[in-house]
């Protein structure tokens, strides 16, 4: 409600009348330029009913001792706005920092038709200090105030929005709205990772398709190239490039060409303003290479264990010995293998098999059945 107000009224046109300055005849004219009739009662006092606008009314009441001719009288009216509401909203919610944050105020009338006009403050409330600091400040356009900003720190904001009124219309203040703003989380996820290619042969090359998503909160950037640690490990083709929206997904091919024998891994970074790096493991397959086992010689009924040794004895797929393929075998690295004999007779080389072929017969590498 605002504060009571002097209003100067004036009698006219009945200086002599019955009733005096408060006779039946008598008009007001109010300071607003209203004019309305007196409702005398005869006994010196007048009641005046007056709506100066749209907006607000009033009850005037006057009371002097009857006296011809036209006089002034100055009394006080009491003015009692329509009530307005202010109603804020903000988003996006939540955010991290630097994102674009807007409060948005829309304050309205109680119905008569009107817009109000004027200024909101924003302000944000502290409930440890239980104090108000003002954010900002915005003028009211077709009764919505409009304020953006992207300087709120991380953690909760407890904003108000405060109408100052207008010419027509009280404060008012509104309803408390938080705003999240959360640390930034930079995460993306590749659907595989390490990349795992297992064997392959030696100068063969193998492909596989890695989706990468960003898990974060935050977007990252990649500029569509990559740095390898192993000139066998690359990325042939992706569509990573530009802005990775949180929550997005894009993919990467990465190729694998051993041209060694033995594990073969490296990794592969993808660029960019933010990078990602993606494990890669593969062994490289040739032909096996027998240089020797041991013992040389075993019973003709099998059971014997030996130990073969050389190069590129993984992913062994078959043993023969003197050209009977053994009972069991085992290659706990790429260049050792045991076996055990099966039944035979006769003397020959010891043969190992792979994915790549089968290893030469060698002078060191013989068995004799005894």
């Amino acid at each position: 409600m605002r504060p009571s107000r002097a209003t100067t009224w004036t009698s006219c046109c009945n200086a002599g009348g019955a009733g005096g300055l408060f006779g039946s005849s008598n008009a007001f004219i109010g300071r607003d330029g209203a004019v309305g009739p007196a409702d005398a009662a005869g006994d010196g006092s007048v009641v005046f009913s007056w709506t100066p606008g749209a907006s607000a009314h009033a009850t005037f009441t006057a009371s002097a001792n009857p006296a011809p001719g036209g006089r002034s009288v100055t009394f006080t009216d009491t003015i009692v706005p329509t009530s307005v509401t202010s109603a804020l909203t903000v988003g996006p919610n939540p955010v991290v920092p630097g994102d674009n944050v807007t409060f948005t105020d829309r304050v309205t009338s109680g119905g008569d038709g009107a817009t109000p006009t004027g200024a909101v403050t924003f302000e944000e409330y502290n409930p440890s200090t239980v104090t108000f600091t003002p954010l900002g400040t915005a003028d009211l356009t077709s009764g919505v105030a409009t304020w953006t900003t992207t300087g709120l720190a991380v953690g909760s904001h407890v904003v108000y929005a405060i109408y100052a009124g207008d010419a027509m219309y009280g404060g008012v203040s509104s309803l408390s709205v938080t705003e999240v703003v959360e640390a930034a989380v930079v995460s993306v996820a590749g659907s595989a990772n390490p990349v795992a290619f297992g064997p392959q042969l030696i100068g063969t090359t193998q492909t596989q398709v890695v989706t990468l998503t960003n898990n974060g909160n935050v977007a990252v950037t990649f500029n569509g190239s990559a740095d390898t640690t192993n000139a066998d490990v690359n990325m042939p083709a992706t569509n990573c490039f530009g802005t990775l929206a949180p929550g997005a997904s894009c993919t990467v091919t990465i190729s694998f060409a051993p041209s060694v024998a033995g594990p073969d891994n490296g990794t592969i970074t993808l660029s960019g303003t933010d990078s990602v790096a993606l494990s890669v493991t593969g062994v490289g397959v040739g032909v096996p290479t027998v240089a020797s086992v041991s013992p040389r010689s075993g019973r003709k009924a099998g059971g014997t264990t030996i130990t073969i040794s050389g190069h590129g004895l993984s992913d062994v797929t078959a043993i023969a010995v003197a050209g009977v393929p053994v009972q069991r075998f085992s290659c706990p690295s790429a260049s050792r293998c045991t076996a055990v004999t099966a039944p035979g007779t006769g003397r020959g080389p010891v043969l190992v098999t792979n994915i790549a072929g089968t290893s030469p017969a060698t002078p060191g590498a013989q068995f004799r059945y005894r």
